[in-house]
């Protein structure tokens, strides 16, 4: 069974890396299958992410492959901004945790096909 693997540089980048050739993905409302993906934050590789943001992003292994989530790094502010990471397809599903700081979280790996991933910021 493939796996995603996404290598984040949460700054909020999110930079998924597999031997594969690179999508580029910045966060926003959505789903996206693949087997592997650069998943930034909303400003992209070169900006910081905006405030008062409610993203959600939804991960779908190719082929039925199960996500797997890798931080690279990890930069939001301290009890304001936050990431939510759920082990399936919405945020209705089961919550692998909240984290913010500068803390680097996971690996996160999917039991099933998909992992969801919820960004909020303060205004």
């Amino acid at each position: 069974m493939k796996k995603l693997l996404l290598k984040s540089l949460f700054g909020l980048a999110f930079i998924p890396f597999v031997g594969f050739s690179q999508v580029n993905i910045n966060m926003a409302n959505g789903s996206t299958t693949t087997c592997s993906a650069n998943f930034y934050d909303n400003g992209g590789p070169g900006l910081n992410y905006s405030n008062g943001q409610n993203l959600t992003h939804t991960f779908n292994g190719a082929g039925g492959g199960s996500p797997v989530l890798t931080f690279s790094s990890f930069s939001l502010e301290s009890g304001w901004d936050y990431v939510r990471i759920y082990d399936g397809p919405t945020t209705g599903s089961p919550l692998l945790g909240v984290f913010s700081g500068t803390g680097i979280p996971g690996p996160f790996t999917a039991t099933g096909t998909s992992l969801t991933i919820n960004f909020t910021s303060d205004g």
